[in-house]
């Protein structure tokens, strides 16, 4: 997220929580991992809800195929973040 040009701080909250004070926005992610000869990501679940209000914001969704590429996680993760912010800031523009 930092490479999007956000800030971001590394406090964890306990699971379910969709409002707080003094943040935008509250990110989660679910990533599901199997084992095939080494441990490779299968899903990737990212949303961004409104830290006022708990409304989700966006989801990105990511999911690799039955044959699987052994894909970089961290590559992956940065493409659905940049995805997912590219959903906010074009629903966050004022309309003309």
């Amino acid at each position: 997220m930092t490479k999007e040009g956000l800030s971001v701080r590394g406090k964890l909250l306990p699971a379910g929580t969709k409002t707080a004070k003094d943040v935008d926005a509250l990110v989660s992610y679910v990533d599901v991992w199997r084992w095939d000869i080494v441990m490779y990501m299968k899903n990737l679940t990212v949303k961004f809800h409104d830290a006022d209000t708990g409304d989700l914001l966006a989801i990105g969704e990511w999911s690799d195929s039955a044959f699987h590429g052994f894909r970089d996680a961290k590559l992956v993760m940065e493409g659905v973040v940049a995805e997912v912010l590219a959903k906010v800031r074009a629903s966050a523009k004022p309309e003309k």
